[in-house]
């Protein structure tokens, strides 16, 4: 049958305590850092396999270091004994005048800080309205860009709306900005859910200092790919000039868009635009 003895705690590690116990032996027990503290009395179970005899040597290390800790200790009794014995003589000794100036300076001195921390602390909410009237600035930016992608343009077409309610307004899905400048090539968006193709349709070549205006247009194909699921929403293709300027937006509906469904746009260009950005917006459902 286990028994519980007192022992004292001597050194702790990360995994154990080393214990000091009542017939002045130390011992290894699964006491691990942060339980207990150097010093404190505890009771362990006198069993083999939780605690272990220490060596010789592991004996004499600790009863050095025992000794170096109470050494330690009563250096610093007596230091802080010397200190207040002078320390009361010495303030015995002042007079009533140097009192009330110690304790002027004392009231200067936390005056002093009192400022300082109002002072610092005005600074602060000085600072934090300063960032979040930035922080207003830049998203008001952010929105005016946005915005600027579907609503700067003069004139806005919706190619097809069969509901008869206008776009649908849903979380956008993929944003893009793709170059016009290969021409009569098969291209695709990287985008997953959708295959989408797009191409550049352009009748022959403009020579160099030529006036003559060929005939370019965007050629649109979508196909839905995702088995046993619907997707509702609208897709915006944004023409762009060469300044990065948005000149037109057309808008395709797509309405139980489901796998193995097709459609085409095919949208005239205008000798300035050279680029378009598309965005799809919507979500998919499964199928009942």
């Amino acid at each position: 049958m286990s028994k519980y003895l007192k022992a004292y705690i001597v050194e702790i590690t990360r995994d154990f305590s080393v214990l000091m116990t009542a017939d002045g032996q130390f011992i290894r027990y699964n006491f691990p850092a942060g339980k207990h503290e150097i010093g404190d009395e505890v009771l362990y179970e006198d069993t083999e396999t939780e605690s272990a005899v220490l060596s010789q040597e592991e004996k004499q290390t600790n009863n050095f270091r025992m000794l170096k800790g109470l050494a330690i200790g009563f250096a610093a009794v007596v230091l802080i004994a010397f200190g207040s014995f002078f320390g009361v003589k010495y303030f015995n000794g002042l007079g009533s005048s140097a009192s009330l100036k110690v304790a002027g300076e004392d009231a200067a001195a936390l005056s002093e800080t009192g400022l300082a921390e109002n002072s610092k602390a005005s600074q602060d909410s000085a600072d934090e309205l300063m960032l979040q009237d930035a922080a207003s600035q830049e998203k008001a930016a952010q929105d005016t860009a946005e915005s600027a992608d579907s609503d700067e343009s003069g004139s806005t077409d919706v190619t097809e709306d069969t509901s008869g309610e206008g776009p649908v307004s849903s979380p956008i899905l993929y944003e893009g900005l793709y170059k016009m400048d290969q021409f009569n090539t098969d291209l695709f968006v990287d985008y997953p859910d959708i295959k989408i193709q797009y191409r550049v349709n352009q009748d022959g070549q403009v020579c160099p200092g030529s006036d003559v205006e060929l005939n370019r247009e965007l050629s649109l194909n979508f196909t839905a790919i995702r088995e046993q699921k619907s997707f509702n929403g609208n897709i915006d293709a944004i023409l762009r000039n060469m300044e990065q300027e948005a000149t037109r937006t057309f808008t395709v509906l797509l309405e139980n868009f489901t796998q193995g469904q097709e459609k085409s746009e095919l949208i005239p260009l205008e000798e300035a635009e050279n680029s378009f950005k598309l965005i799809i917006y919507g979500y998919f459902e499964d199928l009942q």
